[in-house]
């Protein structure tokens, strides 16, 4: 704590400014002290008009914002809509034609300008879809641009399947067997088939509810080896998780995998958490 000489007030020493010189590294006198002594010059801004106390004899504005180089110049245009004046740089006046006090009165605005012929998306022709025929409506700048339009993502993709699958797909590898291929699961339809069981069961394992994702299992119910005709039916499928998955071919093995064994499974493991 220290007195100040000024005003006689016991403040801490936070509240006086710091002085080498002195022998406790204080100055003698509160901030406060010192600083109104410092503002002694009263004058009137010369842009607000207010009176304000200053240590500068020379000062003539009483804070940054009234000073020339702070205030920006602004003029007011009218709303393009209601009509309403709105203060707006003058640089950007002449980069404009319409302006608005809204975001309201903006999209009102462009809906009244940008409009039928005069909408960007005006000029759409009617073409006809490569992979299923049917009639879309297109820029007209995109459709002269593609060798083949297609109505969607969907019949893009599956054009592209039927198209550039085996010989012609450039990764093709003509040294693989049919047998390899079908043991590494590379057969038509098989993506399909995965993505088809997730889907029907809203990716969630059918045992203990798992739907957190990035450990699920299309599970075949007669296995994928023994029953080539059914390995893309999604009546031959469940999903499951990964440590379900493990436990029923575990228990039950790789081979002569059935329903009865899946529903067996299932019926232990509700009991077990009932």
């Amino acid at each position: 704590m220290k007195k100040c000489n000024k005003c006689n007030v016991v403040k801490g020493l936070e509240e006086f400014y710091r002085n080498r010189a002195l022998k406790d590294g204080r100055e003698n006198s509160c901030k406060e002290c010192r600083n109104s002594r410092r503002k002694r010059h009263s004058k009137i801004c010369k842009y607000c008009g207010s009176s304000f106390e200053t240590q500068n004899i020379r000062a003539v504005y009483c804070s940054n914002k009234c000073k020339p180089q702070s205030r920006r110049k602004r003029v007011g245009v009218s709303c393009f809509i209601c009509g309403e004046i709105k203060e707006i740089p003058n640089s950007h006046k002449g980069m404009y034609k319409h302006f608005y006090c809204s975001n309201k009165c903006r999209d009102k605005g462009y809906g009244a300008l940008y409009s039928g012929e005069n909408s960007v998306h005006y000029n759409t022709i009617k073409d006809k879809c490569f992979y299923c025929k049917g009639y879309f409506e297109r820029w007209e700048s995109q459709i002269l641009s593609a060798k083949r339009s297609y109505c969607s993502k969907e019949c893009r993709a599956k054009d592209f399947r039927h198209r550039f699958s085996g010989g012609n797909n450039p990764n093709w590898n003509p040294d693989k067997s049919k047998l390899d291929r079908e043991v590494n699961r590379n057969i038509e339809g098989y993506n399909e088939w995965r993505r088809g069981t997730f889907e029907r069961d809203k990716y969630t394992c059918q045992c203990c509810g798992d739907n957190k994702g990035g450990n699920l299992v299309a599970h075949h119910i007669h296995n994928y080896s023994e029953h080539p005709e059914i390995r893309t039916c999604l009546s031959n499928s469940i999903t499951l998780c990964s440590p379900c998955h493990k436990e029923f071919h575990d228990t039950y093995g790789y081979t002569s995998n059935n329903r009865r064994q899946l529903d067996d499974y299932l019926t232990k493991y509700r009991q077990q958490i009932s």
